[in-house]
């Protein structure tokens, strides 16, 4: 036989000796390419979708293409070249075993596998050089620290990439030795180190380019949930990352194989997935991230720039370089984003007209002489009746709710349609104008437009947007063919509108521009009930301004009518508007741009900043108001220096409330008439008092900040007080209205606060008692206002002085009504709010846990809290890498020990989890939090590196019992402590805490990786010694030794100090104060808190015995049940603590009888498919791992999720978990048992994260520690259970999944029925 005999014969057969036994299959072999197809069908669809929307954003919506916008064009055309070598790969053998395909394909195979690893390289170049370029725009102003940081990535990136596609070209000479082999003589050099190499590079670029971000993210002046969030769009790249890593695992496999079609199928499969996250657009969502910090920055920045969706904005904060600004000589109004959006509703009227219209001009001349201070000031007695009108209707109304801010907003409208159009609309009962809700929608939706592509808005929200203009319309139309219908001689703005002449050009204004301007006063003036919403704020902080206003007001209007000429000569009172302006920025700025024409960049602040010359601008008012250039002390609310000659001195930079030049605000004199009137009106009739002085003004809003939550009065015709609760949202109002009709809740107890079942006694004048959560203009928290309304001729009776700023001053209305007061528990999102209702807990108790939590609420999130969150995520890491360390010794410790039943060491560990949740979580309620906090990690430490000299299975076992004591008592114990030193506003980091629960179980898959991947016996070996099976002890060394170290970190590196809550809770009252200034100390603060606000309120006599037999008898009293008895002191909190209970209990024996044998399950049932090696068992383990981190950041999302909160993120968290366990029963390979076990532990991690953040907030904290030991102990105990179950079961079978699913299920649904949810609320 020749040679081109025997090639073309060995052509035909395998490409690779097949192992003994097995025989060729050229016909139908086993093969991997579904999930080559899958995986490449999906990264081709994912990325083309991805390129389009982001294409058609820079091109239809911003108009404007970057760099590198170019180059992620050219990758994914380089993507589906790639993409196009796979497939073909897969044609000729990829994704098969090489001894099943015959040698001529392999060839063939080889040819385009050399093309693929080419391209790759190629591919990777120009989709990291994309990224780096557009952090460059994001990121890099100047030639910082990030811009070099940024090019070395780039060019070893480039460099490296171009150097492999080189060796990967070349590596054989001949080239074509490359996919010949050995059929044809030539020299090569090795593959598997280039292989393995260009595997490392990449992932190390990968996480170079995930942590660029993050580095720049985290330095920003943020708030910490901003920053979480930014990151977590960014932390989309871990997903690269991760294939990155999968793809360097599946490379070293390739460079020790032969197998070469079939193990480089899978280097192929990691490196699409890898590539595919690569494309995902994060600029849009980060542009938006920052433009919402833009408030923020502005306050401390006299002028900065972002890049949102590729365009740069520019946003000014002082007072000089506005009023440069303001030079009409130079500059310009710019009318842009949402302005442009509301034209869509009012054409080209005086508010959106854009500069080169002619319609303004002629509008403005037509109206402007209608809206003169003098012609404005005949509006007066409109001003004042209407009012008096509101509150007549509240003395009348048979109405037992109203909403206050929507009573604002009714008589806005009403005075605003009166005065202009002249028509009564009696809007201020009765059903609210649709005008009202149709201007709110519409306004805020034309923010939002210009965020999102045309065809969205046009597909999902344009149906609503043109509802909303119809109606505002609508009510424009009635107005003027009311008028028609009855002519009047009022010589109004209404009447300008329809008989005016331009006197320049003659023209009239249309129906349909009539309509227009209509429309458009409304919305202009609704800032003015936010306005006086934030001024009744700063009066209530500021009790003396409210005295000085008065001392103003009484001697000149007495008991008479307020008049127009009271109302100028009221100096104080508008410095108090004028104050409010400059504070509260109702109207949050407004835009300006370079005249057209202007060449060359536009300097300002005499040449030290520069801008293009067709940059819009934004004059941010939160930021120039509070110019500390101008304003001494500029958040301190100080009327003075906005009357007479201080406010004359101001310049004319710092007074731009309204705007500037010929486009400032039209309406601007009616809006301070309005204001002032209404503000004067209240100081003259209304007392107020504010139930929380530690309450901090919060802003939001749309075309104007305004209140970000909604107000109610509760009117009890049947006493003299009416009262009022704050409702947070749709959903609390129907909970709320459902409380109301079951009505009374006991004997002379009423669910809304009131007096009906107390003695009437005689008043001579009417009560309003006024609850508003300034949010925005009037924030989200509690404040209470007791309003006299004094009739004419009565003399005034005011209550007494706002409350004292101490910590004691937390009650809740004036003294009178205080018995009556009963909080509703889940309607106000105000952090000082407890969790607990009032009748579940000791009323002593609760309202000095309610001042601890205002004290530390006043300090603040600082230094000693972020320092506990490190340490506390230790104890959270503990607790789940130690159960997971069992897990994973398991099998190579039974094979060691020849042990046949191998859940016995999972038995032994539970029983030590058990002992250890006991004694910790019910002691460290009698001794104390701290002694606990530093043994807890020290024993499991010292223990687990004991038990790496095991001599035998029952050593072992006897070892874990040890190490778990103390594992059992850290989430008792650390989730007590951190939660009693957290401010309300950042109780959410209790479910981030669970990053680290996840990050441990990647930690310990990680290290268990190489060192029991390579180190133990097969799951197959039938002999298995001590020198064989060494990699599980280096394990337990490791890991002990890791513990040991976070155990110094808390012992040696930080100081604990005791909970002042728990200290409270045992009488210590001098104590706790001590602590609180302590941590004040550490967060470089002070803390007001007195001795004297805790003793505030004691009742009875409160001293004990000082010697020692009283002191041993206090010691012996602290051992008996009181704790235990009061988590079920009443029936709502004993239902909520048992349903709470059976909850962890269900978790305890689910949890453990599937997730604890997990290794275990996957080598058995692997080896039914022919891969249970135990490389694979602990890499497979890993990536379940991975899956852990993304769960329990999305916990921490879910839990501050409005209509979601902690209970609807734990009932969906854990159904979920059960579900996917009953699917992961369908898996018929090992790997897609792989998938779901992925999936399950996803949902896992993310219920994990819930419920121990959950269970602890529903605890008060002097039981806390007990009660956490009772959920602790019932998962404990029911633990127990699943390894003896499994001693006596097949787990070779379903069995497991399907109770453990069950339970699961049945847990989510008890979720349902507890009582409390704690979102928005601080724990007591």
């Amino acid at each position: 036989m020749d040679s081109n005999t025997l090639v073309a014969a060995l052509m035909k057969g395998p490409g690779l000796l097949p192992p003994a036994g097995v025989v060729p299959n050229f016909v139908n072999p086993y093969s991997r390419q579904d999930y080559g197809f899958f995986a490449s069908g999906l990264c081709l669809g994912l990325s083309t979708v991805l390129i389009g929307v982001r294409a058609y954003t820079k091109l239809a919506i911003i108009k404007s293409v970057g760099r590198e916008d170019y180059v992620l064009f050219v990758t994914w055309l380089v993507f589906v070249v790639y993409l196009t070598l796979g497939f073909l790969a897969m044609r000729y053998g990829g994704g098969v075993h090489q001894w099943d395909v015959q040698l001529a394909h392999v060839v063939k195979f080889g040819q385009f596998a050399n093309a693929i690893e080419v391209i790759a390289c190629f591919l990777n170049l120009v989709v990291k050089t994309a990224i780096l370029l557009q952090y460059l725009r994001l990121f890099v102003p100047t030639r910082n620290r990030m811009y070099y940081c940024v090019h070395f990535s780039m060019w070893f990136n480039g460099l490296s990439d171009i150097a492999f596609a080189l060796v990967f070209s070349f590596q054989c000479k001949p080239r074509r030795k490359m996919w010949m082999g050995d059929l044809i003589p030539g020299k090569c050099v090795k593959f598997g180190a280039t292989i393995i190499s260009a595997g490392i590079i990449n992932a190390f670029t990968d996480f170079l380019a995930l942590g660029l971000p993050w580095f720049t993210v985290w330095r920003l002046q943020l708030p910490m949930k901003r920053k979480i969030g930014i990151s977590a769009i960014f932390g989309l790249g871990l997903f690269g990352c991760v294939s990155s890593v999968m793809r360097l695992v599946a490379s070293v496999k390739v460079a020790h194989s032969k197998d070469l079609t079939y193990d480089l199928f899978f280097v192929y499969v990691w490196t699409c997935l890898s590539f595919n996250t690569h494309t995902d657009d994060k600029e849009s969502a980060e542009g938006r991230k920052q433009l919402n910090g833009g408030r923020l920055q502005a306050r401390h920045c006299e002028i900065f720039k972002i890049t949102v969706l590729g365009q740069q904005i520019v946003f000014v904060g002082s007072v000089a370089i506005c009023e440069e600004l303001c030079d009409e000589k130079r500059f310009r109004k710019f009318v842009g984003g949402p302005i442009v959006e509301i034209r869509h509703a009012v054409h080209d009227s005086l508010f959106t007209a854009f500069e080169n219209e002619k319609s303004w001009g002629i509008h403005h001349r037509i109206l402007a002489p209608l809206l003169t201070p003098a012609v404005v000031a005949e509006h007066f007695i409109n001003l004042r009746d209407c009012t008096g009108e509101l509150t007549a209707k509240w003395s009348d109304s048979s109405d037992s709710r109203v909403s206050a801010i929507d009573e604002l907003n009714r008589l806005d409208l009403e005075t605003t349609t009166l005065c202009f159009y002249g028509r009564k609309l009696n809007g201020l009962a009765g059903p609210e104008q649709p005008m009202i809700k149709a201007m709110d929608g519409a306004t805020s939706e034309a923010m939002k437009r210009p965020t999102r592509p045309k065809f969205v808005n046009w597909l999902f929200y344009g149906s609503k947007f043109e509802k909303d203009t119809k109606a505002m319309r609508r009510y424009a139309a009635e107005c003027l063919e009311y008028r028609k219908k009855n002519p009047t001689d009022r010589k109004d703005l209404l009447h300008a509108m329809m008989n005016i002449k331009d006197p320049e050009t003659g023209n009239q204004l249309n129906e349909e521009q009539i309509i227009d301007e209509i429309v458009t006063m409304p919305i202009g003036s609704s800032t003015a009930p936010c306005a006086v919403s934030t001024a009744i704020y700063y009066l209530l902080k500021n009790p003396q301004c409210i005295a000085k206003a008065r001392e103003e007001i009484d001697p000149m209007v007495g008991d008479g009518p307020l008049t127009q000429d009271h109302v100028e000569r009221l100096s104080y009172c508008a410095g108090i508007v004028r104050e409010t302006f400059r504070l509260s920025a109702a109207a949050p700025g407004f835009n300006i741009e370079p005249l057209p024409g202007s060449k060359g960049p536009v300097l300002l602040a005499g040449g030290k900043y520069q801008v293009p010359a067709k940059q819009t601008m934004i004059i941010v008012l939160h930021g120039v108001n509070r110019d500390p250039a101008v304003f001494d002390e500029p958040e301190a609310f100080k009327p003075e220096r906005m009357v007479g000659e201080a406010f004359e001195k101001l310049p004319e930079g710092a007074k731009k409330w309204f705007g500037n030049g010929k486009r400032v605000c039209f309406g601007r004199h009616y809006a301070w008439m309005w204001t002032l009137v209404t503000l004067v009106v209240l100081l003259k009739d209304v007392d107020f008092e504010m139930a929380d002085p530690r309450y901090e003004l919060k802003q939001d809003g749309w075309f104007n900040l305004r209140p970000d939550s909604t107000i109610y009065i509760d009117l009890d015709k049947s006493s003299i007080i009416w009262k009022l609760l704050v409702v947070v949202n749709e959903a609390s109002k129907k909970i709320y209205a459902k409380l109301l009709a079951r009505g009374p809740k006991g004997p002379k107890r009423k669910l809304v606060p009131g007096t009906a079942d107390k003695p009437k006694t005689p008043h001579t004048h009417r009560h309003y008692t006024l609850v508003t959560p300034l949010g925005g203009s009037c924030g989200s928290g509690f404040m209470y206002v007791d309003a006299a309304r004094r009739r004419t001729g009565e003399t005034p009776q005011r209550m007494q002085a706002p409350m004292s700023q101490s910590f004691a001053s937390t009650k809740l209305t004036d003294d009178k009504d205080t018995s009556d007061v009963v909080e509703t528990p889940g309607f106000s999102h105000d952090t000082t709010t407890p969790v607990l209702s009032k009748e579940s807990v000791d009323p002593v108790y609760q309202a000095k846990a309610h001042v601890l939590n205002n004290a530390i609420q006043d300090i603040g999130m600082g230094k000693y809290q972020w320092e506990l969150f490190v340490l506390v995520g230790f104890g959270w890491a503990s607790d789940n890498m130690w159960p997971i360390i069992t897990s994973l010794i398991l099998p190579p410790v039974a094979n060691e020990f020849h042990q046949t039943k191998k859940p016995l060491l999972t038995l032994a560990q539970n029983i030590g989890l058990l002992f250890g949740a006991l004694f910790w979580g019910f002691g460290c309620d009698i001794f104390g939090r701290r002694l606990a906090f530093n043994l807890t990690i020290g024993i499991t430490a010292v223990f687990g590196l004991i038990a790496a000299g095991s001599p035998n299975f029952a050593a072992i076992g006897c070892f874990a019992a040890l190490w778990s004591v103390g594992v059992g008592g850290n989430l008792p114990v650390d989730s007590a402590v951190f939660l009693e030193f957290l401010p309300g506003t950042h109780q959410y980091l209790l479910t981030v805490l669970s990053i680290f629960w996840a990050l441990a179980q990647l930690l310990a898959t990680l290290v268990a990786w190489p060192l029991l991947g390579y180190h133990t016996c097969e799951e197959t070996d039938t002999t298995c010694t001590k020198s064989e099976n060494f990699g599980w002890r280096y394990f337990m060394i490791a890991m002990g030794g890791f513990a040991m170290i976070m155990f110094i970190c808390r012992f040696v590196f930080f100081t604990l100090y005791e909970s002042p809550k728990y200290l409270m809770g045992k009488g210590r009252d001098d104590d706790a104060v001590r602590i609180v200034h302590e941590v004040a100390r550490r967060n470089g603060k002070d803390s007001a808190l007195t001795l004297a606000d805790l003793e505030a309120h004691n009742l009875g006599d409160s001293h004990q015995g000082v010697d020692a037999t009283a002191a041993l008898k206090r010691k012996l009293e602290k051992i008996d049940l009181s704790h235990v008895r009061s988590l079920f002191a009443t029936p709502k909190l004993a239902f909520s603590t048992a349903v709470i209970m059976c909850i962890w209990a269900f978790i305890g024996l689910g949890f453990p009888l599937y997730n604890a044998f997990l290794p275990y399950i996957q080598a058995t049932r692997g080896a039914d498919f022919g891969d249970g090696s135990t490389y694979i068992t602990y890499r497979n383990s890993c990536i379940i791992a991975v899956l852990g981190i993304p769960g329990a950041l999305l916990g921490g999302v879910l839990v501050e999720t409005p209509y979601i909160g902690r209970k609807g993120a734990l009932a969906m968290s854990t159904a979920l978990t059960g579900v996917f366990l009953f699917a992961s029963t369908t898996a018929l390979t090992s790997d897609a048992l792989l998938g779901w076990n992925c999936a399950y532990n996803l949902m896992s991690n993310v219920m994990y994260a819930v419920l121990y953040a959950y269970t602890p907030e529903v605890f008060p904290t002097k039981d806390r520690g007990t009660g956490n030991a009772l959920t602790a102990c019932a998962n404990r105990v029911f633990g127990i259970m699943a390894p003896i179950i499994a001693i006596y079961a097949d787990l070779n079978t379903s069995a497991p999944v399907y109770v453990s699913g069950a339970l699961f299920l049945v847990a989510g649904v008890l979720v349902l029925v507890l009582p409390f949810e704690s979102r928005g609320k601080a724990s007591l």
